[in-house]
């Protein structure tokens, strides 16, 4: 296995592994984080699929004298691949690592946007999407109470309470500020 070949490796696993620190711990990065993090995405999967290309025409080389004909479609496809991987990765395993080692307790105040179509999903249950926050799997919290979620209507305010950094929030309970209109519920799960 050559040089190249090694290095890719170790970008797939890195990447995965910080992809993974995302998924088992949801953090909430700010905008400003995000924006930052989604212009690095670009950069690092062009990085990667160049690297991942000049490691397959180092294979070829060895194995086949002559030129192999350019596939357009495949290209495509670990293009897209590498960037949804990277994104994965950099949206939110970069903020939770970080935040995981830098977190002290504390609170935000958000705004429903909008809630999820219905309360109880595969993944998220009770997901209110919040305004403010604009990035793709950065963008909603889970874990509202059913009494809760039912009443809640865009406009209307939470107080989150959990872990905060430099990098993100992390909520473990929550309590309602503001509602629109005149409903009531009870405060916390």
């Amino acid at each position: 296995m050559n040089k190249k070949s090694k290095i890719f490796i170790w970008t797939f696993f890195i990447l995965g592994g910080t992809a993974w620190a995302g998924i088992l711990f949801n953090v909430l990065a700010d905008n400003s984080t995000s924006k930052s993090l989604f212009i690095i995405c670009f950069i690092v999967t062009a990085g990667v699929v160049k690297l991942f290309l000049s490691a397959k025409s180092e294979i070829q080389k060895k194995s086949d004298s002559e030129k192999p004909k350019p596939n357009y479609i495949g290209a495509s496809i670990i293009v897209v691949f590498t960037f949804c991987y990277v994104y994965l990765s950099m949206m939110k395993g970069v903020p939770a690592a970080l935040h995981a080692l830098t977190s002290k307790e504390g609170s935000l105040v958000v705004t429903v946007d909008f809630k999820a179509s219905r309360y109880s999903g595969s993944k998220c249950k009770g997901g209110i999407y919040l305004k403010g926050y604009n990035y793709f799997l950065n963008n909603k919290i889970c874990g509202i109470g059913k009494e809760t979620w039912d009443i809640l209507r865009p406009g209307d305010s939470l107080i989150l309470f959990g872990s905060k950094s430099l990098f993100g929030f992390r909520h473990t309970k929550y309590k309602k500020i503001t509602m629109t209109g005149s409903r009531g519920a009870s405060d916390t799960p």
